[in-house]
């Protein structure tokens, strides 16, 4: 029993590099990223370091992530990690892993915006399929 107390009490604290970040990048990240849906980004542990606190309460009162059709939010072990890494400070680990990407992206990923929108017509017009009048090129910088 003694033992197995040393051991617990020796264990390092989860830091952001080691687990923490990729529970962020799974859960998080397709809300919290720079210019998405949410208030603040969560990809930098900076952004995460932060406001760690808050966190950490919003995630042990069940408010965040939301749950979805698709999504059954956190685990309780996802839960326990976030409330162990605020509790030890929000230690980031090894500085190398600095960016989360957005839910699907992959490295390499190139991206591209249009200089003006363009609105995609609704379907079922009178030339419907009509190769000249529904194909279009567009060239993006």
């Amino acid at each position: 029993m003694m033992l197995l107390a040393i051991a617990i009490a020796a264990a390092p604290p989860p830091t952001w590099a080691g687990t923490v970040g990729d529970v962020f990048e799974e859960a998080c990240v397709q809300c919290h990223h720079a210019g998405g849906e949410s208030p603040f980004a969560l990809q930098l542990h900076e952004d995460v370091a932060r406001r760690a606190a808050f966190i950490g309460t919003l995630v042990r009162e069940g408010i965040m992530p939301p749950r979805r059709l698709d999504d059954h939010g956190l685990t309780p072990d996802q839960r326990q990690l976030i409330a162990d890494w605020v509790a030890a400070g929000a230690p980031e680990g090894d500085p190398g892993r600095v960016l989360l990407r957005p839910a699907g992206e992959q490295p390499g990923d190139l991206h591209v915006q249009m200089a003006e929108p363009w609105i995609m017509p609704a379907e079922g017009g009178p030339n419907w399929g009509f190769v000249r009048r529904d194909k279009r090129t567009f060239v993006l910088p």
